[in-house]
């Protein structure tokens, strides 16, 4: 992914509280391209339990 830039936040879910609750790192990727092992290593980067990756809609319907 060198070069390669995706927006990402990190939220605490499950919680009425800051810094409580389960830490979770949504990736957005719009026109980045990554392979299931780039994620792999960007979700290990983040170390949390769950890491989230947001592709574009493809317009044919399905999620």
């Amino acid at each position: 992914m060198s070069g390669q830039k995706a927006l990402y936040v990190t939220l605490d879910v499950f919680t009425s509280q800051r810094f409580k609750g389960n830490p979770v790192a949504i990736v957005k990727l719009s026109d980045v391209k990554l392979s299931q092992e780039q994620k792999q290593q960007i979700a290990k980067e983040f170390n949390f339990s769950e890491t989230v990756f947001l592709h574009p809609a493809t317009g044919d319907g399905n999620l």
